[in-house]
């Protein structure tokens, strides 16, 4: 409908606070929980010229989503319910009629990752296929004991990036940590003495 569309002369805080108090007084606990916890509005849905014209109105109640998720199956029953009530607190309407409900989850924002995407091809000579990803992040000190460790875990299905420390790593090498840590699945910080005092594992 445009912006010339009438308004319908109650507000949906208004209807939705009467309704809620009817089916608290009925003992709806179900009912209730939706009216309380939805973001509201009511729109003009319809229109035809009888009488002059009459307007038909829905009223939208949108639920946060872990809400709708365990009343979905019943929605179609709530919203008939909840319609049901309405000629009962909304007495002679002239020609704005509120007869509709609809029940809608509201919509999620996908979720973004902080760090960008990296493309399969750029790392696949990083890591053994099908094995869990584990960065280890260590002093330069610790190279024999942790090349040891990186094939123990081998017999145990993870593929370990062992990240040497150079005292000034050049370009090429500093490309290969970042792409290692951003492909990764778990990340071991091995704490030994001096962990701290590097620049690159701290």
């Amino acid at each position: 409908m445009s912006d010339t569309s009438p308004k319908f002369p109650r507000s949906p805080d208004v209807v939705v606070a009467t309704l809620t108090e009817l089916f608290k007084h009925q003992k709806n606990n179900a009912v209730c929980e939706v009216l309380e916890n939805a973001n509201t509005r009511i729109e003009v849905t319809g229109y035809d010229n009888l009488a002059g014209g009459q307007y038909y109105f829905t009223l939208f109640l949108e639920l946060p989503l872990n809400l709708f998720a365990r009343v979905e199956a019943e929605v179609s029953r709530l919203e008939k319910l909840i319609a049901n009530k309405l000629p009962t607190i909304l007495r002679n309407p002239g020609n704005m009629w509120l007869r509709e409900v609809a029940i809608s989850p509201i919509l999620e924002e996908p979720k973004r990752s902080a760090a960008p995407k990296v493309a399969p091809v750029d790392v696949e000579h990083l890591w053994k296929p099908g094995m869990l990803r584990l960065f280890l992040s260590h002093i330069s000190a610790e190279k024999a004991g942790v090349s040891k460790l990186k094939l123990v875990l081998l017999n145990w299905g993870v593929d370990s990036f062992v990240a040497h420390e150079d005292i000034e790593p050049n370009q090429v090498w500093q490309t290969e940590i970042e792409l290692a840590l951003k492909s990764m699945h778990a990340l071991a910080a091995l704490l030994t003495p001096g962990f701290h005092e590097s620049k690159w594992t701290d």
